[in-house]
C-alpha cells in the first residue's frame, strides 16, 4: 500500500485493476508500429511508464468526451486509452512530425476511429474549444516556466465543469531518483534544461491556477520519482 504523501490536500485511492487484459492492449499497441526501433523505444516507455500508472489514467480519465493528449510522442498513451474505452474521442499533439506520422499509422493499422493525431508545438498550440479531458505526461519538467503556466491556465480556461486535467510527471523526491532521471533526460534529449518540481509546489502551482488536486507518487523498482496529479477546476463559490 502507497503510504500517504505529507503536504497535499489528497491522494488519490487504489482500485482493483484488470491488468491482463491491459497487457494485452500494450502488446497490441506495441507489435502494430511498422519500425522495430519504435516498437523498441515503445517497450522501453511501457517499462517506465509501467502498467499500474497506466491503469490509473485509465481510471481517472473520462470514459467518453473529447480528450487532448499533449506531447503525445508516437501515440501510445492515446491508443491505450482510445481502446479501453471507445466513447472517447482522442486528439495527440505533438512537435515531431515523424512520430505523429507513426502515431497515424499505428492507429489505422488497429482500426481505431477514435483517436486523431497533429503535428504542433504546445508552446504555440491553440487549445480550441472545450474538453473532457486534457492529459500529459513526462512533458512539464522539459517545457520553461512561463510556458507551462500558459499551458496550465489555458488548460483551466477550456476544461469543462467537470472536466479532469491529468499529469504524469516527475517530482524531486527522493533526490537520488530525481538525479537518475535528470541524467535518462540528458542521454535521451541531448544536453536540456528540465524543470523538477516537488509535489508540493506543483500542487500549489495548480491550486493557484484554480484547480482541486490529488495526487498519487508511485514506489517503483526502477530509479524514477514519478507522480501522478488529479486536477479538477475549481467551482467558484
Amino acid at each position: 500500500m502507497i503510504p500517504p504523501m505529507s503536504q497535499t490536500p489528497s491522494e488519490i485511492v487504489e482500485n482493483d485493476v484488470d491488468l491482463v487484459l491491459a497487457s494485452e492492449h500494450l502488446r497490441e499497441i506495441r507489435h502494430s508500429y511498422d519500425s522495430w526501433v519504435i516498437r523498441s523505444y515503445v517497450w522501453a516507455r511501457f517499462v517506465i511508464i509501467h502498467i499500474d500508472i497506466l491503469e490509473l489514467l485509465d481510471r481517472l480519465a473520462p470514459k467518453r468526451g473529447k480528450i487532448l493528449d499533449m506531447g503525445c510522442g508516437f501515440g501510445l498513451f492515446s491508443l491505450f486509452l482510445a481502446m479501453r474505452s471507445p466513447e472517447r474521442s482522442i486528439y495527440g499533439v505533438d512537435l515531431s512530425e515523424n512520430r505523429i506520422q507513426a502515431a497515424r499509422r499505428c492507429a489505422e493499422k488497429m482500426r481505431l476511429d477514435n483517436v486523431q493525431f497533429e503535428q504542433a508545438d504546445i508552446c504555440d498550440y491553440a487549445v480550441g474549444g472545450d474538453w473532457d479531458g486534457i492529459f500529459t505526461l513526462d512533458l512539464l519538467h522539459h517545457v520553461r516556466p512561463q510556458s507551462r503556466q500558459d499551458f496550465l491556465r489555458t488548460a483551466r480556461d477550456h476544461l469543462k465543469p467537470d472536466g479532469v486535467l491529468l499529469i504524469k510527471d516527475i517530482t524531486t523526491r527522493p533526490w537520488w531518483k530525481m538525479a537518475f532521471t535528470w541524467i535518462l533526460d540528458q542521454a535521451m534529449s541531448g544536453p536540456c534544461h528540465v524543470w523538477y518540481q516537488s509535489v508540493e509546489n506543483q500542487t500549489e502551482e495548480l491550486e493557484r491556477f484554480g484547480f482541486e488536486v490529488r495526487s498519487r507518487s508511485f514506489k517503483d523498482r526502477l530509479p524514477y520519482p514519478h507522480v501522478v496529479f488529479h486536477c479538477k477546476p475549481r467551482k467558484e463559490s
